[in-house]
């Protein structure tokens, strides 16, 4: 039995998330817990559609001008260097997340959610490719050595895990959670934003019990 359960609500449409994430395996590899990830949905656009549209173009509006969407990619760009990550924001495709979320769903019954999610952030901002697209998810789920791919893409154009799914989103929202990523340890202590990996150690550490190392 793991030491303890760790829920990530992130969204594959978030860069932070991705950044996040790498920060999340080095603390991983780091602490001496033995510790249980669990993925958790988060929407940061519902409104997109699954065909997909220029992320930088979206930005650029959401933003208030090109200025200020190019600091911010900017400032992305850096942090993620550091974590190894290639961000390419022209080639980015904003679609809708739901799919993606759905093929993590079913990821983590065969325990290979976090390969899934490494890949699903990979392909939305290194790669350029649309996550919404089930030749895409076909690809990802066979990178990721999911059992039956196929099955696996068919079950996410069904519809199969869209309760899971939105039950995440649900929870999200009673949780007081605006924003993500978040990391919360066992429902006791829980930290947003794409916090350094010694947050995260002292996160796992402050939600045993353990005192601070270091």
């Amino acid at each position: 039995m793991a030491d303890l359960t760790l829920e990530v609500w992130s969204d594959i449409l978030c860069p932070w998330c991705f950044i996040g994430s790498r920060h999340l395996a080095s603390a991983l590899e780091a602490t001496a817990h033995d510790v249980d990830v669990i993925w958790r949905a988060f929407q940061l656009d519902p409104n997109l559609g699954t065909e997909g549209t220029n992320n930088r173009r979206r930005l650029v509006d959401k933003f208030g001008g090109e200025a200020h969407y190019e600091a911010a990619a900017a400032r992305v760009s850096e942090t993620g260097e550091r974590v190894g990550i290639d961000f390419d924001h022209t080639g980015v495709i904003a679609a809708n997340s739901m799919r993606a979320h759905q093929l993590v769903a079913i990821a983590a019954e065969a325990g290979r959610a976090d390969h899934v999610v490494a890949r699903l952030f990979s392909a939305q901002f290194e790669q350029g490719r649309n996550v919404a697209d089930l030749g895409t998810l076909h690809s990802i789920a066979t990178e990721s050595g999911l059992p039956d791919p196929d099955r696996s893409v068919d079950r996410v154009a069904a519809g199969d895990c869209l309760g899971s799914v939105k039950d995440d989103i649900d929870e999200a929202g009673r949780l007081g959670i605006h924003g993500v990523p978040t990391f919360v340890a066992d429902r006791k202590v829980g930290v947003s934003g794409a916090v350094p990996p010694e947050v995260l150690a002292g996160l796992f550490d402050q939600a045993i019990g353990d005192p601070p190392t270091g």
